[in-house]
């Protein structure tokens, strides 16, 4: 036997050269392929949340599991993270290049650029959508949601956010919608089945198949047929005699009667000593084997003792750990704050959001909260008139690239109630469908119409009531 890890001759469990304990790393190769298993059985089942987990076990306990690698792939692109799949792949290929399914799953997704394309701009609109989701902007965040699943339709994340954002809008219909969408793609997606109980206020059905009816299989025992015995007798017939009964036989009987001495003597004298010895080897044994098993629960109770002791003294750094890194983390959240007040203090009112925005509302003491309600709401407006400002000034100037951007800016900040919304919304509208898109024109409009934002200095309400009969039928 060679050792599996230098491949020298192996003479113990426990090889000399590298020190690998091949008993246990042959166990740790049946594990990972108990788990690759129980992956495959539920990528079956489409349950591509569980069969991730067991993958990702299977890959962690052998990392040269190249069928759970592969396999783990697949699912993350059946759940639209390409990037991932990618990764898993490629680790795949270094591990093993002859006769590796990856090698032509990567050459595939090199040929269709197309996909590959989409799928990194589905992730950058995704990652805005996000970002426009934690400023409160999510009108923006469904927009680039919607674009980011026409170019990316199974990314079960961006789906899962377009609920969540449809769901703040309190549209149960469209988030009823995209929640059945993502279960279509992965039963077992924990954070669509919270949506679905938070919509249906029931838990989703889940699909089970009728297994078939397995035919009970009937064996049949051969007959056996009873044939009748005739009555005869060696000798003929029974009512003869036989001629050895015509005279005595003396020397026959002496030796029944030896034969039945022998059979006492050996009853009574050899075989209870026989019996005994047997008798007395068995309580030996059966002594030692008690002294074994003793010996062997103490040794069980040492080693669980200091295997708890050991467990306790790791949870016990852990929580020392949790409570020093949350402590940084508070003095960390406090201090983003005070540098925003001082941003605002010197009139860099658009360093004072962006500061504001990485520290985490919920971590502040009541006085820093006061602070940063202050902060944000002194210079949000001014933040917000300034981006509009610059963007209305580049689109007079026709330079539309860069009013989008300034635009959308101001976007992110503003919020119906504002006196200017109305204005950003429909130079948006007016950019978009200078650059040729017309539904998402189309959606700037109908924003500004359905919650009647007109805006200063003009009426946006009739001005996107026009551009919107100027559009062609979708």
């Amino acid at each position: 036997m060679n050792c599996p890890n230098c491949n020298r001759d192996l003479t113990e469990n426990i090889c000399e050269y590298c020190g690998i304990d091949a008993a246990l790393y042959h166990k740790a190769l049946r594990m990972s392929a108990l788990h690759y298993n129980k992956g495959l059985e539920a990528a079956k089942s489409n349950d591509l949340r569980s069969a991730i987990s067991f993958l990702r076990s299977a890959v962690e306990i052998n990392k040269r599991n190249i069928n759970a690698r592969n396999l783990l792939g697949l699912c993350f692109y059946a759940t639209g993270r390409m990037g991932e799949a990618l990764q898993q792949w490629a680790i795949s290929c270094n591990i093993n290049m002859e006769s590796n399914v990856a090698g032509r799953y990567l050459s595939k997704c090199k040929q269709d650029a197309a996909v590959f394309d989409g799928n990194t701009k589905a992730v950058s609109l995704y990652n805005e959508a996000l970002r426009y989701m934690r400023q409160g902007s999510d009108d923006l965040a469904v927009i680039r949601l919607r674009r980011a699943i026409e170019l990316s339709p199974d990314s079960v994340d961006a789906l899962n956010l377009l609920t969540l954002a449809y769901l703040k809008q309190n549209d149960k219909t469209k988030a009823a919608a995209t929640v059945e969408r993502v279960l279509a793609i992965d039963t077992g997606n924990v954070i669509a089945k919270r949506y679905y109980q938070q919509i249906f206020r029931r838990k989703p059905s889940a699909r089970q198949s009728q297994p078939q009816a397995r035919q009970a299989i009937t064996v049949r025992q051969p007959k056996t047929e009873q044939h009748p015995v005739k009555n005869y007798h060696p000798f003929g017939d029974k009512s003869r005699k036989s001629p050895m009964t015509s005279f005595a036989m003396p020397g026959v009987a002496t030796f029944l009667i030896g034969v039945l001495c022998m059979f006492l003597f050996m009853h009574f004298l050899i075989v209870p000593d026989i019996r005994g010895m047997y008798e007395r080897e068995v309580a030996e044994l059966s002594r030692q084997l008690a002294d074994l098993q003793e010996y062997h629960d103490l040794q069980t109770q040492e080693r669980d003792e200091y295997i708890a002791e050991r467990r306790a003294d790791i949870e016990s750094l852990r929580g020392r750990l949790d409570e020093t890194s949350s402590y940084n983390a508070y003095l960390r959240n406090n201090q983003q704050v005070m540098m925003a007040h001082v941003h605002m203090q010197w009139q860099r009112h658009d360093m004072a959001l962006e500061t504001l925005n990485e520290a985490f509302y919920a971590m502040l003491g009541p006085d820093l909260a006061e602070v940063y309600h202050h902060v944000r709401a002194v210079s949000t407006p001014i933040v917000e008139q300034n981006y509009f400002a610059e963007g209305q000034r580049l689109f007079n100037g026709q330079n539309f690239l860069e009013a989008q951007f300034a635009l959308e800016q101001a976007a992110a900040l503003t919020h119906l109630a504002s006196p200017i919304a109305g204005n950003i919304y429909y130079l948006l509208g007016r950019i978009a469908e200078h650059n040729g898109d017309t539904e998402q024109a189309r959606e700037f409009y109908v924003l500004i119409v359905e919650n009647q934002l007109r805006g200063t200095g003009a009426n946006r309400v009739t001005a996107a009531n026009n551009r919107l009969r100027g559009l062609p039928a979708s």
